[in-house]
């Protein structure tokens, strides 16, 4: 098949449904290593000879078929082969990825892909978002935000924490498409756009609500930036070590706190606001509660009490 396709390049267009379906889909993810790499190098061809505009619309209806949707394998084999697609498609038609620039960051998002439970599709998402970094260059410039929170999204899910690296890497590589001097600079850019949309419905987080492993690890990783947002990041951990909120999330959000006492570079800020920090979240997460020991949470906040007198 991959050397029918070289022969026969863009003339291979009317046999793209089939190939995808019989051969691609199929074979992407088969046992055998060498069949599978194979298979990524014909639908990395396909890519190549057949026009962006014709063949992304193809996969993306694929992809979100009522059905197949809800078949894990299907979908994994699925976005590995949407991302070997993506990965030469500029090549011969440069400006046409463009066009579905928007399109392929609203379906990772809508698509329930960055929602999946299971931790090879949300591998594969990050493949197709790597890929589509790679190809669409300076371009991403306009799909900052969007490309940004989808990483971010993708870098705080705990199961993908044996990809953090890859994570790293392509915000690394987005930075620098968007003329961005480093990956702390897009953190610290972002934070504030990403802020404002966490108002909205912090109060309603959960331990498995997205949101607030994306606030943890974009906080984290803005450093001295968060100065300028002290104030909306104090309110939102305050919300979240409330005496109703789960166990794991409150922990979490004590962490965090610990995480910022001990950066030499905020204690200044710290002082400041340590009159709030101790108010608003230490003493309220040390109160004993009839029914609610919480005895971990109690000495998470006591610790952190103790580095805030320090």
């Amino acid at each position: 098949m991959y050397n029918i396709i070289v022969c026969a390049e863009d003339k291979v267009k009317p046999h793209c449904d089939q190939i995808l379906r019989t051969v691609i889909y199929k074979d992407i993810l088969d046992e055998e290593p060498e069949i599978a790499e194979r298979t990524y190098k014909i639908a990395e061809l396909l890519g190549f000879y057949v026009q962006t505009d014709y063949l992304l619309p193809m996969m993306i209806n694929h992809l979100t078929d009522s059905e197949s949707r809800n078949v894990p394998h299907f979908v994994k084999s699925g976005l590995t082969a949407f991302s070997a697609v993506i990965h030469h498609s500029t090549k011969r038609n440069p400006d046409q990825l463009d066009s579905f620039m928007k399109k392929l960051i609203e379906l990772i998002v809508s698509g329930d892909f960055l929602n999946n439970d299971n931790a090879e599709v949300l591998e594969r998402v990050l493949l197709v978002t790597q890929n589509l970094v790679d190809a669409a260059g300076k371009t991403c410039k306009q799909y900052q935000h969007g490309l940004f929170k989808i990483l971010l999204q993708l870098g705080s899910i705990p199961q993908m924490a044996p990809h953090t690296k890859r994570v790293d890497e392509c915000i690394h590589v987005l930075a620098e498409n968007c003329g961005i001097e480093s990956s702390q600079d897009l953190f610290s850019i972002e934070l504030a756009t990403l802020l404002d949309e966490m108002k909205e419905q912090y109060e309603d987080w959960t331990k498995n609500t997205p949101e607030r492993f994306i606030f943890d690890m974009l906080v984290r990783r803005s450093f001295t930036a968060v100065v300028d947002y002290w104030e909306t990041i104090l309110m939102i951990i305050a919300a979240n070590v409330d005496g109703n909120k789960e166990y794991e999330l409150k922990m979490d959000m004590l962490a965090l706190v610990e995480h910022f006492l001990l950066q030499k570079d905020l204690h200044g800020t710290i002082i400041f606001y340590s009159e709030i920090i101790l108010k608003m979240i230490l003493m309220p997460a040390i109160q004993w509660r009839a029914g609610k020991p919480n005895c971990s949470v109690r000495r998470a906040a006591i610790v952190c009490t103790i580095k805030l007198v320090e």
